[in-house]
């Protein structure tokens, strides 16, 4: 089909250096397929494991004022990602009208540099108007000037827990007025 001629020392040379060159190509595009494969087995792990425990993740860009909620984080609030446009304002939407000002207290007090981190528990009153709890914690990323960059941060639906709480006590106070 072809012949391979060697005229002289320099063709020699270069079909080492295409050899060489095919081998680390090949070796390179190996490893990255690999790498491509483990990060998607980590994306599926991390989906199931904020699944289970009910936490996702959220991030706030104040360049952009975009906001990116996790898959998780959607089914809490019971949107879908189509519905984040403007999610700020949103947000607040979804928020208990009896949480909202303590929660918003809590973000903008979390803005400045030396401010408490983001960490509240609040209700969410879905759009279905199934009510959740939530408690969410986050950083913010300043620039050099003391500005505000973003915020990531993670969301945890307790409600299951508040509700064994409360069932306790009730069970708890239930007891003792038996024993009276």
């Amino acid at each position: 089909l072809f012949e391979l001629r060697v005229d002289s020392a320099d063709d020699i040379v270069r079909i080492a250096a295409f050899l060489t060159t095919s081998l680390v190509a090949t070796a390179l595009i190996t490893k990255r397929k690999r790498a491509e494969e483990d990060l998607a087995d980590s994306n599926v792990r991390l989906e199931a494991a904020q699944r289970i425990a009910h936490a996702g993740w959220w991030e706030r860009d104040f360049t952009t004022a975009h906001v990116t909620l996790s898959d998780e984080d959607c089914r809490v609030f019971g949107v879908q990602p189509v519905d984040l446009p403007e999610w700020h304002g949103r947000w607040l939407e979804l928020i208990h009208p009896q949480d909202r000002p303590r929660v918003a207290e809590a973000a903008a007090a979390a803005l400045p540099p030396g401010g408490p981190r983001y960490d509240v528990e609040y209700r969410v009153v879905r759009p279905d108007g199934t009510e959740r709890i939530v408690h969410s914690q986050g950083d913010v990323t300043w620039d050099e000037s003391g500005k505000p960059l973003r915020q990531f941060g993670v969301l945890q639906d307790i409600t299951q827990l508040r509700q064994a709480e409360e069932e306790l006590r009730g069970a708890k106070e239930g007891a003792e007025q038996a024993s009276r």
